[in-house]
């Protein structure tokens, strides 16, 4: 049928290719033996450690969880990277944390915003493009409820 042909054609492309040795790995996804790779496995293994360097990339919300790990999986890659944070102590332990664990030698830039207050956002905007002309990759990891 064309359903299968379509699935078929997906389940073979480069792309999910890419993350087939993983799928072993997904059989139990919570409690022990969870062994889902992280990103920064995902970055060693597609072989994009340096391979960014040319490249901006704008994270949202990383002061803690998923924005940090993120932040220092694409730490590895060479890319220039922001990171927004509403509390800025968090973003400072943040950015020493993505520092310790790969010491790449680029920095990372912290840009203050706050979801909640729409003249921060504006604010950030505006910070974030006077400290760079180009953003290639952008990571909306947070998000405010209103």
């Amino acid at each position: 049928t064309v359903s299968t042909q379509i699935f078929s054609q997906l389940i073979m492309s480069p792309l999910t290719q890419a993350y087939r040795p993983y799928l072993d790995r997904h059989q139990n996804l919570a409690g022990p033996g969870d062994e889902r790779p992280t990103a920064i496995e995902l970055v060693k293994d597609l072989g994009l450690v340096g391979k960014l360097s040319d490249k901006t990339i704008l994270i949202t919300g990383c002061s803690a969880g998923l924005g940090v790990q993120a932040a220092r999986a694409l730490y590895l890659t060479g890319a220039k990277l922001y990171i927004t944070v509403r509390n800025e102590q968090k973003g400072q332990k943040a950015i020493e944390a993505i520092l310790k664990d790969a010491p790449q030698g680029q920095t990372v830039e912290m840009v203050h915003m706050d979801l909640g207050d729409f003249d921060s956002v504006r604010a950030a905007a505006k910070d974030f493009l006077s400290r760079s002309d180009r953003l290639n990759i952008l990571i909306n990891n947070a998000g405010k409820s209103l």
